[in-house]
């Protein structure tokens, strides 16, 4: 139910400059199923680009892109762009003007155009992720289930500056669980340690955040994550890199910082082999909301 026009590159900076003139232009397209709800495009035609989602800059260069969103809704839409280079929001430029994030409103079925420019990156390889979430603000009220691809879409890709050169973190070493049939490419969130396909937590009241579970599931028999939960609303992320050697379930408790803890939306993420270039689509819970 949702057809994304893959973030071929990604987006965000802090300074006013361009980048080197290396004309390539090129965009990845990722369609499922037929209704197109949202969409996102990122180019940036002065860079250059070893494949669909690596992009190549020099020490002191900028990265310059511009993002497109399709609203295939049959009604005015507002949507939040959101920028993690190595997992952690950063500060970028739109309009010369400084944000963590930027809304924008966009009308049934149209297309809007932005153009982002990024922070100047110390040398070697980053990973950008590109997260946009459509009516960000908006409550649950009940915990009824939405789909995560009607709320939020998400692409990584590379930034290598000048050198490949990467400092990985440590990853937490963990065991995978049998495989539930029909899991998919998704984060589920559940009370209690049931995996619950048909009732993923929504709603979490603020007095109650103990015994969470984020679950998703590995299909490979090495596999490395980024866990990222993103807070929405005060643009904050916290980040667990774990790895397993046994193909299933993965699940971690949900331990979540006292500064989240005043926000009212969430999502979390995870991002399978992080700080390589096998770029692969995030899994995306649905979106969280956090009541009193």
């Amino acid at each position: 139910m949702l057809n994304l026009v893959g973030c071929t590159n990604a987006i965000n900076k802090e300074d006013n400059s361009t980048t080197n003139q290396d004309n390539q232009n090129k965009i990845v397209e990722e369609t499922s199923p037929d209704i197109s709800y949202m969409g996102m495009r990122l180019k940036d035609e002065s860079v250059s680009m070893k494949s669909s989602s690596i992009f190549n800059i020099q020490t002191d260069e900028q990265f310059a892109p511009s993002l497109e969103i399709k609203n295939g809704f049959d009604s005015n839409q507002k949507y939040r762009v959101i920028f993690l280079i190595d997992y952690k929001p950063i500060t970028f430029l739109v309009d010369g003007r400084e944000h963590t994030y930027f809304d924008f409103n966009i009308d049934a079925d149209a297309i809007e155009k932005i153009d982002i420019i990024f922070p100047k990156l110390v040398d070697g390889q980053h990973d950008l992720t590109t997260v946009i979430i459509r009516e960000p603000e908006q409550i649950f009220k009940e915990p009824i289930f939405v789909p995560g691809f009607e709320h939020i879409l998400a692409h990584r890709s590379n930034i290598i500056v000048s050198t490949d050169k990467i400092n990985p973190p440590e990853f937490i070493q963990v065991d995978a669980h049998s495989t539930i049939a029909n899991y998919g490419e998704k984060v589920i969130l559940n009370q209690g340690s049931l995996i619950d396909l048909d009732n993923p937590i929504s709603l979490l009241h603020k007095s109650n955040l103990n015994n969470i579970w984020i679950s998703f599931e590995n299909e490979s028999d090495s596999s490395k994550y980024a866990v990222i939960i993103l807070d929405i609303i005060q643009i904050k992320s916290d980040v667990e890199f774990v790895s397993t050697d046994t193909k299933g379930i993965i699940k971690r408790s949900m331990d979540l910082p006292d500064e989240f803890k005043s926000t009212t939306n969430l999502v979390v993420l995870a991002v399978e082999n992080p700080f390589t270039t096998n770029n692969k689509r995030p899994y995306l819970s649905n979106k969280i909301s956090l009541v009193n």
